[in-house]
């Protein structure tokens, strides 16, 4: 199944069809969601000087537009090719990390997309526990090359910016490789279950995770008291909200104090931009794009 890991990076072309209602859109995206749908809180709030503010950072992840975000709301957007946020990923790579959300097929009724991170130069991805090796993988950045640009069923990914301390950096990076190493020699403590929907009313069980929860488990207090370093991180990052389908934790992200920006990587970045200026980004027969929509450019000059 290395092809579930290798298309989390790659995005491809847009196709465009004809137009589709308002009522139309929100039924989409009504039937990609899980009746089962809860959502977790880890962390506590903190004061938005907690993690580190640089100029650096606010100048590269400055946004170019708003969409709305599924049913949920707003959020500020760049549109960037693959190449452009290569380079972004090696400037701040030890400024933060990135969390990515990549959609998938619209007939995927428990599963609204798949999320991964990175920190430093690793990708870290969680699948399911009967992939074996690949259940739970640590990717060199520097391996994403060209040839996940041919996942054409895949036509954007989406990723957002988490700026912290160095220090922060380290910590994280060494816990996830410690996550995918203990696993792989199964270590009860570092080897929770897979679950698609680990925070289902049914309740799967305090040890489940999905990818959503893999990528953010470094927040959650049962992983600090295997990893006390992170208690140092989690008083940086502070609140985060994580919601078991991922396309849904794209927007509580965003509410993140450590949060600085979200970036819709496409292969073709100008026709992007443009299916979202006219609105027919939301016409794809996967269903996928019905999460952003109404397109507002930031600073644009009025018609004359």
């Amino acid at each position: 199944m290395r092809s579930g890991i290798v298309l989390l990076i790659l995005v491809a072309s847009l196709s465009t069809h004809a137009g589709i209602s308002e009522c139309e859109r929100l039924m989409k995206v009504l039937t990609r969601i899980s009746p089962a749908d809860e959502a977790k809180v880890l962390g506590k709030p903190v004061p938005k000087t907690a993690s580190p503010h640089s100029e650096e950072v606010a100048e590269l992840l400055k946004p170019s537009g708003e969409v709305q975000v599924g049913t949920r709301g707003p959020m500020k957007i760049m549109i960037e090719d693959p190449h452009t946020f290569a380079l972004m990923q090696m400037t701040l790579k030890k400024k933060g990390f990135w969390m990515l959300t990549q959609p998938t097929a619209a007939n995927q009724r428990l599963s609204t997309g798949h999320a991964a991170i990175i920190v430093g130069d690793h990708l870290f991805n969680r699948l399911s526990d009967d992939l074996g090796p690949d259940a739970m993988r640590s990717i060199p950045v520097k391996e994403i090359g060209a040839g996940f640009m041919q996942a054409h069923e895949y036509p954007y990914l989406i990723a957002q910016f988490y700026e912290v301390s160095e220090k922060s950096v380290e910590t994280l990076r060494k816990f996830y490789h410690d996550r995918t190493w203990h696993y792989h020699q199964g270590k009860k403590e570092w080897r929770p279950t897979y679950e698609r929907l680990p925070l289902g009313k049914e309740g799967a069980g305090k040890n489940c995770e999905n990818c959503s929860l893999f990528s953010w488990s470094f927040m959650d207090p049962k992983w600090s008291e295997v990893a006390p370093e992170l208690k140092q991180v989690q008083a940086e990052v502070g609140e985060i909200l994580v919601d078991q389908l991922p396309l849904h934790q794209v927007y509580n992200n965003a509410q993140n104090s450590a949060y600085r920006g979200t970036i819709l990587i496409a292969k073709d970045s100008e026709s992007a931009l443009k299916s979202l200026k006219d609105d027919t980004f939301t016409n794809d027969p996967l269903g996928a794009q019905t999460f952003f929509h109404g397109f507002k450019e930031l600073n644009a000059k009025p018609d004359p």
